[in-house]
């Protein structure tokens, strides 16, 4: 009988410590530096090219540029946004780079603003993770000022939403 009530703790102890893992587990995938929160990076990968996708909070007390982004893995990366022209979806490179005002969070979705990737020389299988390098600018005293570029890890996706590339 002894044994039996050392089994059901065991058990309820290893449910306890599961369910309070899981929460920190599900939700450890938000990067922050002093000026910007990035929440839940993704992407999608189309052979060796992938949309990155994730929610961005400006948490400065001035507006910020999302200018692009470096990876080891990946020949180049562009800002993109998409547009419809004549009931036609048409992804364009983003010029100048993306505006965050001051305590604004903007989301890098399907069919709106993304990362493209090109050239990814490694290959991720569902549910890796890929490190890249996102490049911000601030306008402080305006004065466009580069920021140390903030670390995340991109989590490989395909089964979220669909977004089809013609570049």
């Amino acid at each position: 009988m002894f044994t039996l009530t050392v089994e059901k703790n065991m058990k309820i102890i290893l449910l306890i410590t599961t369910l309070l893992i899981f929460p920190l587990y599900s939700s450890a995938h938000k990067f922050e530096a002093k000026y910007a929160i990035i929440d839940h990076p993704w992407m999608k990968i189309f052979d060796t090219n992938g949309a990155g996708y994730f929610k961005i909070k400006n948490i400065s007390s001035y507006d910020l540029y999302l200018m692009g982004a470096v990876s080891k893995d990946v020949k180049k990366i562009e800002l993109h946004k998409v547009t419809m022209e004549d009931d036609i979806a048409k992804m364009r490179p983003l010029e100048g780079g993306l505006e965050i005002k001051a305590g604004e969070i903007i989301e890098l979705k399907p069919m709106s603003f993304h990362l493209m990737f090109f050239g990814i020389n490694k290959d991720y299988e569902e549910g890796q993770m890929m490190g890249v390098e996102l490049i911000f600018k601030s306008m402080e005293n305006h004065f466009l000022e580069n920021l140390e570029n903030l670390n995340v890890k991109f989590k490989v996706d395909m089964r979220k939403s669909t977004h089809q590339h013609d570049h």
